[in-house]
């Protein structure tokens, strides 16, 4: 037994002097031990004082905040003793991890989860992100299984795929990185403006330690702007038969993008920073391949390639884009089938200065299927607004008034009511003293003429003309048609790139639609040759389409 009393019957021999060693009386705590390591490491002060003053102090030490009367309290107590200054720069508590239910885990509870088994499930780079991303990592984490698969698959999927994607398509067309420059075009120019501005925001988090915000700016770039917005937006120039000047331009600037990603995100997931970076590199055809993701530079910010003008008119089309999606959401239409039109309505200043690049317009037209876009002065006409009182938030505040106030809000005539949203805030006079009332005071609905939807967000309102005609339905048929043949080649196992024949049997409506918009469904599918009548071909299937059976006969050429 290591412990007073019965240690003290221990005596040992020194080898040097043969003489009895025995305990010392005074005890100190073993966290003393700890305190003490960036001088006994060096044998400070007798030696190594040239190597102790280099290292010293530490720029950055972490452990669990319950070291904060552990080891960080040691440390600064000794250190402050021995040189009067802070043996660290920064110190950077984590929190514990704790189960789902927010306890503590322990054996003896059942709740314990062991990390090794997490690893072979998930992988380190899953955990890694999880617990990055879920918090500040002074916090206390709470451990769920499948909050953390979902959190992890979602950016960690999203660079597999975008990667994935590019492979493909990039030993189709044997593209060569060493030849290709970052695109000009718009939306080139704009990923390559966001990757530097990533970077920009991510160092500066980066150097102020506040790893949270920095994983959750990447995040945003790789899985919104990179792969829901530029490589959506970009398909079909890799899809294009011929290495055209955009095409070279398109794989450049996505290659750049991609390996600017590895690098920044390699901190955080090491493993598939990696993978990816070294993969990509294999592409450099007789180039030195690099050893190591970890052991390159951190990206310098090219602001000459930074153009925030250019990234605040792409957010005013991404805010018109979502809202345009919700409003086909709420309306139950389909974003393969066209609408007529599309009306945009903002209060903020310069959110529409995107209407005036054919460019941005056309963005929105292809990524909402709309045939026009329209900016109105005002939303009269096509929504109505009324307001009412948020009684639980305004009644604490007004008490006994609130019944008058509730009178005047109902009572307020459009031109106030337009104010009131367009402001945030509007003054009343309740009890002969002017209330500023605002909008988190009250409740608003909104109404739209029949044929229109239409959704609001700061200060943004998105109309959408819901009048189908013949023409918009057989258009979005034709749309149809295209994703079950591009389904029909995938289950054929086509590669991608195989031109095809295509012969179908259907009712007389849909002959219309294959014959009206063969062209379209040609492209789309590359199709050399379109034929009516069942064939001797050895693929077919069959399928219904608006309540009609469409029969398909294809083969590869």
């Amino acid at each position: 037994d290591l412990h007073r009393p019965h240690v003290d019957e221990v005596t040992l021999n020194c080898p040097e002097c043969s003489g009895q060693m025995e305990r010392v009386l005074e005890l100190i705590d073993a966290w003393f031990d700890s305190g003490s390591m960036p001088f006994a490491q060096y044998h400070y002060p007798m030696e190594n004082m040239d190597i102790f003053s280099r290292q010293y102090p530490a720029a950055f030490i972490s452990e669990g905040v319950d070291q904060s009367r552990g080891w960080f309290y040691s440390l600064l107590v000794i250190g402050a003793f021995l040189t009067k200054q802070s043996p660290f720069q920064r110190a950077l508590p984590h929190g514990m991890v704790l189960d789902v239910g927010g306890q503590k885990m322990s054996k003896s509870r059942g709740n314990a989860v062991f990390v090794n088994d997490v690893l072979g499930s998930d992988g380190a780079d899953a955990l890694r992100w999880y617990l990055m991303t879920s918090g500040a990592p002074h916090l206390p984490k709470r451990y769920d299984p499948a909050a953390l698969k979902d959190v992890a698959n979602r950016f960690l999927g999203t660079i597999r795929n975008l990667y994935n994607f590019f492979a493909l398509y990039a030993s189709i067309d044997g593209f060569e990185p060493s030849g290709a420059a970052m695109g000009k075009s718009l939306i080139d120019r704009w990923i390559v403006s966001r990757y530097y501005s990533t970077v920009r925001e991510v160092t500066r988090a980066m150097e102020a330690y506040e790893l949270t915000r920095a994983a959750r700016t990447i995040q945003t770039f790789v899985i919104d702007e990179l792969s829901n917005w530029y490589l959506r937006r970009c398909r079909r120039r890799f899809w294009k038969n011929e290495m055209s000047d955009d095409k070279l331009a398109a794989y450049g600037t996505f290659y750049r993008v991609l390996e600017g990603v590895s690098l920044i995100s390699a901190p955080f997931v090491p493993f598939l920073g990696e993978a990816m970076f070294l993969r990509l590199h294999r592409w450099e055809q007789g180039a030195g391949m690099p050893p190591s993701v970890h052991l390159e530079r951190w990206p310098e910010v090219d602001v000459s390639l930074i153009d925030e003008g250019l990234e605040d008119r792409m957010r005013g089309v991404l805010d018109a884009v979502t809202l345009g999606r919700a409003v086909r959401n709420s309306a139950g239409i389909r974003i393969r089938t066209p609408l007529a039109g599309m009306f945009v309505h903002s209060t903020v200043k310069g959110e529409l200065e995107w209407l005036e690049d054919g460019q941005f317009v056309s963005l929105v037209l292809d990524e909402l299927n709309v045939k026009k876009i329209m900016p109105v002065e005002s939303t009269d006409g096509y929504v109505t607004h009324s307001i009412k009182p948020d009684f639980a938030v305004l009644g604490k505040r007004l008490g006994g008034n609130m019944k008058q106030a509730a009178g005047i809000i109902g009572g307020l005539d459009l031109e106030r009511i337009n104010e009131f949203l367009r402001c945030g805030e509007i003054t009343l006079d309740i009890d002969g003293t002017g209330e500023i009332i605002t909008l988190d005071e009250v409740q608003v609905t909104q109404e739209t003429a029949e044929g229109y939807k239409a959704e609001s967000e700061s200060g943004l309102t998105v109309i959408l003309d819901t009048r189908l005609t013949p023409e918009l339905i057989r258009e979005g048929i034709a749309r149809d048609l295209v994703n079950r043949i591009q389904n029909f080649r995938k289950e054929s196992e086509f590669e991608v790139s195989d031109r095809i024949e295509l012969s179908y049997r259907a009712a007389a409506e849909m002959d219309e639609v294959f014959s009206r918009y063969s062209g379209h469904i040609c492209s789309e599918t590359l199709i050399e040759r379109l034929e009516e009548g069942e064939r001797d071909w050895p693929f077919k299937t069959s399928f219904k389409l608006n309540d009609q059976t469409i029969e398909l006969w294809m083969r590869r050429i």
